[in-house]
């Protein structure tokens, strides 16, 4: 009978430890007697389990074991629910304090000066920048706990900011560039407009619903909101970031987050914390005008209509598992590990053309972090998988080049110059062309599918009238149709740093990253140009359009800002662009191809609740890769019809091997807290280029670079060389910036109190004695 009695209690026991841990929802304060009673029930099944101990050999083995364990879960399921009673209370007493609703605005202004920051080219005067900026946040949000509700399972936010530089109210409000066509030739330069308003708009702007009281972690986001993964190097912040120049890349000027959603999980009473994110980074398929664009029309792939179409978009998704491996009750110490994927589809992305190649990434990794009271350190790697396809493409194009509407890829001799014998001076030698007989044809071919008939660099006779005399001959350029390719990603990343409390003032902390690199796998516009019409006699390029694999690390918005260092040009101390996607920039914040190894320490006082902050850095840069440096195009050469200019000499310049040395950057930075509000602060950063730099010295700027910037002349004297020096030197760059700020938080100025003495109190004080 008597085990009997114990079998049917081990299987009551069973069945209630499936049931989940009852959730209190209906009571606005928690007493001590509620407390004492859940302890008292903890206790008691504590001593059950003791006697059911010793006596638990005049039963089997079996039976024991199951009441054991169905007890010590009990017991554990009584001690969750003291330790949440325990956790509403203190929730609950909190609110009562608090307001439901914060409010706060963070107000910067400040003032910069750089020089060489971009060319780093002292013979350059105009690269020195000078400029006031203002940054003004308002947050409105909801906070989640209420005196008659003790969690509210909604949270709201939304930020909205004002950003300008003074004396520039445009700066900020800047439509997208677009091509502009005029007739039947595209303009030199992309167009764009400015709003001339300071405009306020929503930076951040979500809601977050915990859709589990218990489990803080448990929540389901959706809206404008910063996400990213490890260090920001494999999925960063970036999205719309308002960089006017070095030194500026940091999550504070991040303009607006990328809309998306994020669904979390904490299980495993928060050991293990899981998570799905999916954002959208640019759509092309909200209107007709969108999916009917006729940006197709020059592409050679068999079955592909001119117009756009539908469901182009750029989308990113990740997923990450937060393994706590170590975490006391203090929070003081922590040890996780996060393994994360990231995947990103763009099938509407432009590498010389709008809608001319698509990019497919997939970027696995793996991210360790360790905190303890005086040191903290974190390691992260990923790696690259994945391809960008090219399309066939037909180069040429009709453009206004120098005031003058050509065809790009399409050369001719004039009916005056050559007969339908070709007896006169179009061929010289054994069947070698000579290039200056021809020139850029003004002549449009109807239909325009007869030019696509012939080879790449063939010559043929079309008729534009009925006489030989108006006969012409043309010929396609070298680099006129493209082959389809495709190229594969194989790039990887790594990164770790330490960072130690000498004293709780003194930091110190180093860090080191290095991220693969790689040669330019697409032909770059210098070399398509370049190579046009090349003379006889000169070594002809290699053309790359063949599937290969580019070992250079892609990461997505890339946005770092590390604990142990802090640096200026950390993303942006290579002025040479050999990335896969094509940039207008001369420098752009990209973690690929790059080594760093950096020293940094800080130094923090409170003085009477008044902050003290400081701190310093140095940092080596390098490439990991050496890679060359490339053709280099004037524009002057850009807008000579004949390009009799590419020479064995700029074949052999093209291929030289730049060094792999940067240079180095040296920062400081000062934050001094005034008042309880204001604070002061100031930076200085310099960047001394190595050996990178001197092998580099006298390349021109891009030509997409040297076009925007001569987007402003019309004098119509386009052969003056000097006017388009826009070439790279070797000399240092420096940076200068002083502003001021100013935070206002609802929920700090209601748990404030007054001070014993006004300031200004004895101006009060004639005037309050009594007559």
């Amino acid at each position: 009978m008597k085990r009997l009695l114990y079998t049917i209690f081990t299987i009551v026991l069973l069945c209630a430890q499936q049931l989940p841990v009852r959730c209190i929802e209906n009571y606005s304060f928690i007493n001590e007697n509620q407390l004492k009673e859940g302890e008292q029930k903890a206790h008691a099944f504590a001593q059950q389990l003791a006697t059911l101990s010793n006596n638990s050999q005049e039963f089997c083995e079996q039976n024991v074991t199951q009441q054991l364990q169905a007890m010590r879960h009990q017991q554990n399921l009584f001690k969750k629910e003291t330790s949440y009673l325990k956790e509403k209370q203190q929730t609950t007493q909190l609110a009562q304090n608090t307001p439901f609703f914060s409010f706060s605005t963070a107000f910067t202004s400040e003032l910069w000066y750089g020089a060489n920051l971009e060319l780093l080219n002292d013979h350059n005067p105009y690269d020195n920048y000078s400029f006031a900026q203002t940054i003004f946040d308002i947050e409105w949000k909801t906070r989640r706990s209420q005196w008659h509700e003790i969690l509210q399972p909604v949270e709201l936010k939304c930020t909205a900011r004002f950003k300008g530089i003074m004396g520039n109210v445009g700066a900020y409000t800047q439509s997208s560039e677009n091509f502009i066509k005029i007739g039947k030739a595209l303009t030199e330069t992309d167009h764009s407009h400015s709003i001339n308003r300071l405009l306020l708009w929503a930076r951040e702007l979500y809601l977050k619903y915990y859709y589990n009281d218990l489990v803080p972690s448990s929540f389901f986001q959706v809206g404008i909101f910063p996400f990213h993964i490890g260090h920001g190097f494999s999925l960063g912040d970036a999205h719309y970031i308002g960089c006017t120049l070095p030194g500026q890349m940091s999550q504070n000027v991040v303009d607006q987050f990328r809309p998306g959603a994020l669904f979390s999980a904490g299980l495993f009473d928060n050991i293990v914390t899981l998570q799905a994110y999916a954002a959208l980074i640019t759509t092309k398929s909200e209107s007709l005008s969108a999916t009917a664009s006729l940006e197709n029309a020059e592409s050679l792939e068999s079955g592909h209509k001119a117009y756009r179409g539908p469901f182009k978009k750029n989308l990113v998704m990740a997923a990450q598992s937060i393994y706590d491996i170590a975490r006391d009750p203090s929070g003081q110490k922590v040890f996780n590990v996060t393994p994360y994927c990231i995947f990103q589809n763009d099938n509407n992305t432009a590498l010389e053309f709008p809608n001319d190649s698509s990019h497919r990434l997939f970027t696995p990794g793996i991210s360790i972090n360790y905190q303890a009271p005086h040191l903290s350190c974190s390691f992260e790697v990923a790696h690259n998988f994945g391809s960008q396809s090219v399309k066939k493409w037909d180069r040429n194009q009709r453009v206004n080049m120098g005031g003058k509407e050509v065809n790009d890829h399409l050369f001719y001799i004039p009916a005056d110059t050559a007969d339908v014998d070709f007896d006169q001076a179009t061929f010289v030698g054994s069947g070698a062309t000579d290039p200056d007989d021809f020139e850029l044809s003004t002549i449009e071919i109807l239909p325009q599918s007869i030019s696509r008939n012939y080879a790449n660099g063939e010559i043929f006779v079309i008729a534009q009238g009925t006489t030989p005399e108006t006969y012409n001959y043309f010929k396609n350029s070298n680099t006129r149709f493209r082959s389809g390719y495709k190229n594969k990603y194989d790039g990887w990343m790594v990164y770790g740093d330490i960072l130690y409390n000498i004293t709780p003032s003194w930091r110190v902390g180093t860090a080191v990253g290095c991220a693969s690199g790689d040669n330019a796998p697409n032909d770059l516009e210098e070399k398509i140009l370049l190579s046009r019409l090349y003379e006889a006699g000169v070594t002809v390029p290699v053309y790359k359009d063949i599937d290969k694999t580019y070992k250079g690390f892609i990461g997505v918005q890339e946005l770092f800002e590390g604990k142990a260092i802090h640096s200026h040009f950390m993303l942006e101390a290579q002025k040479l662009i050999h990335f896969i996607f094509p940039s207008t920039f001369v420098t752009r914040p990209t973690f690929s191809n790059l080594i760093f190894w950096g020293l940094g320490s800080s130094y923090h006082k409170n003085n009477n609740g008044k902050n003290i902050n400081a701190q310093c850095n140095i940092i080596a840069f390098l490439n990991h890769r050496a890679v060359e440096k490339n053709y280099s195009l004037p524009l002057s050469d850009y807008w000579a019809y004949t390009h009799e200019t590419f020479t064995n000499a700029k074949q052999a310049d093209a291929a030289k091997k730049l060094g792999l040395y940067l240079g180095t950057e040296y920062n400081a930075r000062l934050d001094l807290q005034i008042s309880r509000d204001v604070s002061l602060f100031g930076s200085c950063a310099l960047f001394i280029p190595g050996k990178h730099y001197t092998d580099a010295q006298g390349k021109y700027a891009s030509l997409a670079t040297q076009i925007e910037l001569a987007g402003t002349d019309f004098s119509g004297i386009e052969d003056e060389p000097s006017k388009y020096d826009f070439t790279l030197g070797k000399d240092t760059a420096f940076l200068l910036s002083a502003g001021i700020s100013a935070e206002f938080d609802s929920i700090k100025w209601s748990s404030r109190t007054t001070r014993s003495k006004r300031p200004f109190a004895f101006l009060s004080t004639p005037f309050t004695k009594k007559q």
